[in-house]
């Protein structure tokens, strides 16, 4: 294994330079030396609209994929651009950190809006302490129709609720 490579895989990561036609002149690990690389960063700073350019990639490599971040930079020479230095790097572990990260805060929404839900459907006297008596009454049948499941057409249900309004 030559130096180049071994450099390359010690930086985890990979190391091109890029004329100015997108062409791989030199390969940190040896394999795209060659092949004209037509990625949106690289395009940036060769057309001359940024120094620097970066982005993040879905790559799919047998049936699967990891996402790669692409780190570009001009070389300039004489103030005309001459090629590319090109830096990418796997970011798996950010990508699967953001997405444990996701799952946590959905996870904590759903229990907090299951704990709202369970204290008010149980327990509608909590927040009725300031409501004058019409207002009570209105809430407590509503609430008393959404805790029968809308089979509210018992009178016996609605006289007890009632009965509660007058105490």
């Amino acid at each position: 294994m030559n130096r180049r490579c071994k450099k390359g895989q010690d930086i985890s990561g990979r190391v091109m330079i890029l004329d100015t036609y997108g062409v791989v002149q030199v390969d940190s690990f040896s394999r795209l030396n060659g092949t004209r690389l037509a990625l949106p960063e690289v395009l940036e700073v060769l057309n001359g609209q940024k120094d620097t350019a970066y982005g993040f990639h879905k790559i799919d490599s047998d049936n699967s994929y990891f996402w790669s971040g692409y780190y570009a930079s001009a070389i300039v020479e004489d103030s005309q651009v001459i090629g590319v230095a090109l830096f990418s790097e796997s970011i798996a572990d950010v990508v699967s950190n953001i997405n444990s990260i996701k799952q946590n805060y959905s996870a904590i929404s759903c229990i907090a809006v299951l704990v709202v839900a369970l204290i008010s459907i149980s327990s509608p006297a909590i927040f009725l302490g300031r409501w004058n008596n019409c207002e009570r009454a209105r809430l407590l049948l509503l609430w008393a129709i959404l805790k029968s499941g809308f089979k509210w057409t018992a009178k016996t249900r609605l006289q007890s609720w009632a009965a509660r309004l007058t105490r």
